[in-house]
């Protein structure tokens, strides 16, 4: 496999190396698709919909710039991709019956063009599988020069794919169910999930313990301001600035109204959020949660033609157990071990790593995946 550097604002899939150009989607769902949870574009909204059988299909919107990608592995038309964008692919990964991992913040570079002044954005891998996320995960990790952030490497001789291959030990988990947001009602879906998933780490000879949510409401405020500053780290001309997307629009005007005093203080309160967090959780190798708040959506449940910040409410909504791990930096990864609606829905949850410390979640994630496997769990595309 090859490293593969690309901007981000021109390219919506990356192939590191492993897909025929005839395996290719030529299709304008590919089009990077703006900021947020969702990557819905306005042409061919219904056939770029969530892959799996009965009333989802073509009603039911995949999550994340990993949509087209998203649809494309599950149904087995391709192995893994690799964000170059600045996307949450646990979100797809759930929506999807896929493997998305999270890395720590600065293990992957988000060089050459990319522009993080929060810390917020990541790239990583979406596969089918734990080994092909993990043996993605190799290709990319590590530093160039001039990078704002670096993780730890592994040691010496060690990769990510090794890991797969190894027990990860007995180790301790805490879990919670709660979102930090206020007013955010999760699934019994997503609850029966996050449920199973404890269950099946105790059948293993893990020590699953209950916790208190370890963020506190204000962080959606500090989020929601940062990202809306990070959102104008691209300039554009007035004439590409109205080709956007509304919501991505309403991003950068939200941004352009922050003050610099305000921008610092939100910036500060994401770095004294994310320590509190994780001194709270330091005691546990591994932290449990749903991966989102309710099952996939109908397309215009996210329908950008009213209120921009209605539609940003419903996204935030919808992925909030995701995003205090970008503020954090930690590594996490989101697991098909559950499926709803008789086994024809998959829900994902989400395992949240030490800081740097991917490796004992491949290690763990490849063990779920072994005690409860989804390789042959998939649907037709069309039902």
């Amino acid at each position: 496999m090859r490293k593969v550097a690309l901007d981000p604002f021109s390219v919506a899939l990356v192939v590191a190396g492993l897909v025929s150009d005839r395996l290719r989607l030529r299709k304008p769902f590919m089009l990077l698709s703006g900021l947020g949870s969702i990557g819905c574009t306005l042409w061919f909204t219904l056939r770029a919909t969530e892959p799996h059988t009965g009333y989802y299909t073509f009603a039911v919107i995949v999550a994340g710039i990993g949509v087209t990608s998203g649809i494309a592995y599950s149904p087995w038309m391709a192995a893994v991709t690799c964000a170059c964008t600045r996307r949450p692919w646990r979100v797809p990964a759930s929506v999807c019956g896929l493997v998305g991992i999270k890395p720590s913040r600065g293990r992957v570079s988000s060089g050459p063009s990319g522009a993080d002044v929060t810390g917020l954005a990541v790239q990583g891998p979406l596969a089918r599988s734990v080994r092909d996320a993990a043996a993605l995960l190799d290709v990319p990790a590590g530093p160039e020069p001039g990078d704002p952030y670096w993780a730890p490497p592994l040691p010496d001789g060690e990769t990510f794919l090794g890991h797969a291959g190894r027990s990860p030990g007995r180790l301790r988990v805490g879990r919670y169910a709660t979102p930090a947001a206020e007013g955010v009602a999760v699934d019994p879906a997503c609850l029966a999930a996050w449920e199973h998933a404890s269950r099946l780490l105790e059948s293993l000879g893990h020590t699953v313990e209950d916790i208190p949510t370890p963020f506190g409401p204000e962080i959606s405020e500090h989020f929601v301001t940062a990202w809306g500053v990070q959102s104008l780290g691209r300039p554009l001309d007035a004439g590409r600035e109205a080709l956007l997307r509304p919501v991505t629009r309403a991003w950068r005007e939200y941004g352009r109204a922050v003050s610099g005093e305000r921008f610092a203080s939100a910036v500060t309160g994401m770095h004294a959020a994310a320590r509190r967090a994780i001194r709270a959780t330091q005691r546990y190798d591994v932290v449990l949660t749903p991966t989102l708040a309710t099952l996939p959506q109908s397309v215009e449940h996210f329908d950008e033609s009213g209120d921009p910040l209605v539609n940003l409410h419903r996204q935030g909504a919808f992925s909030a157990f995701t995003s205090p791990c970008n503020m954090t930096g930690q590594p996490a990864v989101s697991l098909p071990l559950y499926w709803a609606d008789g086994g024809r829905i998959p829900v994902g949850v989400q395992l949240v790593g030490r800081p740097a410390d991917e490796a004992t979640l491949i290690a763990l994630s490849a063990q779920l995946e072994e005690a409860c496997p989804w390789r042959d769990r998939y649907a037709p595309l069309l039902s």
